[in-house]
């Protein structure tokens, strides 16, 4: 584990939050994270966005992974399995 001892350390770590490492310093629309980062940008995604509209219910993991291939559902969207 890293901890920061100096006033410079310190503030250089503030700067390092997930979205200011995530996109590129020249464009904030173009995205730093590739398919095998995935985890990462389930991280943004989670600590960003509260869901959107209301939960969908599912009876299991396959029926929902469906309802994502078909459009019905987001990445983002609120979803209940069971």
């Amino acid at each position: 584990m890293h901890v920061p001892v100096s006033g410079k350390a310190v503030a250089e770590a503030q700067k390092m939050t997930l979205s200011n490492m995530l996109f590129s310093d020249r464009n904030r629309d173009h995205l730093m994270v590739f398919p095998q980062h995935e985890a990462i940008l389930g991280t943004y995604l989670a600590s960003t966005k509260s869901g959107k509209g209301p939960v969908k219910k599912f009876k299991n993991k396959a029926e929902a992974m469906a309802a994502y291939t078909r459009g019905e559902i987001d990445a983002d969207t609120r979803v209940k399995i069971g």
